[in-house]
């Protein structure tokens, strides 16, 4: 796969592929079970009720919380280094003489901006096997 951001993309979706499948599903269906038991206790008020689920599914609330928390974190990081490569290529353009660049120069331009996002997802994909241990 040669596209850096399809790379990436492909890494992120397999990592919280692999954490769904090893903790996220034990973790909802154990939530869920608990849930219905809350619907089973007929002695409880709607508001028992209510309050069981909501306790039932604290811990599942608080993993999906932390995965956004991390990815969001994840999607920053990623953000601020393409960031550095749209300065890089201000910065080239206006070593051109600045302006409207030319077709030639704007391909050149836009070579540098790629290589650039190829190095941010370069050094940003061993981040993603760090995010999967974390969580």
């Amino acid at each position: 796969m040669s596209d850096p951001q399809a790379r990436l993309q492909a890494a992120v979706t397999a990592s919280m592929d692999k954490l769904d499948r090893a903790y996220i599903r034990k973790l909802s269906k154990k939530a869920y079970s608990c849930m219905a038991t809350c619907h089973d206790q007929s002695s409880y008020s709607s508001q028992d009720i209510q309050q069981c689920v909501g306790a039932c599914s604290m811990g599942l609330q608080e993993v999906n919380a932390l995965i956004g928390n991390e990815l969001q974190y994840f999607q920053n990081r990623l953000q601020r280094c393409q960031q550095s490569c749209e300065d890089e290529v201000r910065d080239a353009q206006a070593k051109m003489g600045g302006g409207k660049p030319d077709p030639s120069q704007q391909t050149k331009l836009q070579g540098v901006y790629d290589k650039c996002v190829g190095k941010c997802v370069d050094s940003h994909l061993p981040l993603v096997n760090a995010m999967e241990s974390k969580l």
